[in-house]
């Protein structure tokens, strides 16, 4: 049939195509055939979460009751078989849960130990400087780079009064 053959026709072009070939290669490893993207496409995909919920005697009895004709069941009744299958609405499920209010806590509470950490630390530890930045020290670092030329070039040593380079002899004529 002609609709057989189009679908056949868009089938191969798909199968075929480079996009395809790239999907089929990161979902399934460089070596599947196109039968086992297709079996894997006719299967269904696994349930990611299953509930179990043990109903208690009442439920039990609006099921039997609801086996029968659904004009004999009040409008109660109803809701509570609904809210049997089905625990929360959507409004339900949508609605804010307040988390965000937690976690802008536990932000702000991180955030007033640390700071509050910092400013004990600054306090306590740090009024008195290191002797390694006292001006006497640093003279006598400067002092020994000069003596040992570190840095000839660019450096302090090459700052230093560079020997005189002899002058050229001047012409007689």
């Amino acid at each position: 049939r002609s609709s057989d053959l189009g679908i056949r026709l868009f089938y191969s072009r798909v199968f075929t195509s480079k996009m395809f070939r790239l999907a089929v290669r990161r979902r399934f490893g460089v070596s599947a055939s196109l039968r086992n993207v297709r079996a894997s496409l006719a299967e269904p995909a696994p349930l990611r979460r299953i509930e179990v919920v043990v109903e208690d005697a009442n439920v039990k009895a609006l099921r039997e009751k609801a086996k029968g004709p659904w004009n004999k069941l009040s409008k109660e009744e109803k809701i509570a078989l609904y809210r049997a299958s089905f625990p929360q609405t959507f409004a339900e499920i949508k609605a804010p849960t307040g988390e965000w209010k937690k976690v802008l806590g536990g932000i702000t509470l991180g955030l007033a130990a640390g700071i509050s950490l910092f400013s004990i630390l600054r306090l306590t530890v740090g009024p008195t400087k290191p002797h390694t930045l006292t001006p006497e020290w640093q003279a006598a670092t400067e002092e020994k780079i000069r003596a040992q030329l570190a840095n000839p070039v660019s450096g302090i040593s090459s700052k230093l009064a560079a020997p005189a380079a002899p002058a050229p002899a001047a012409k007689t004529a």
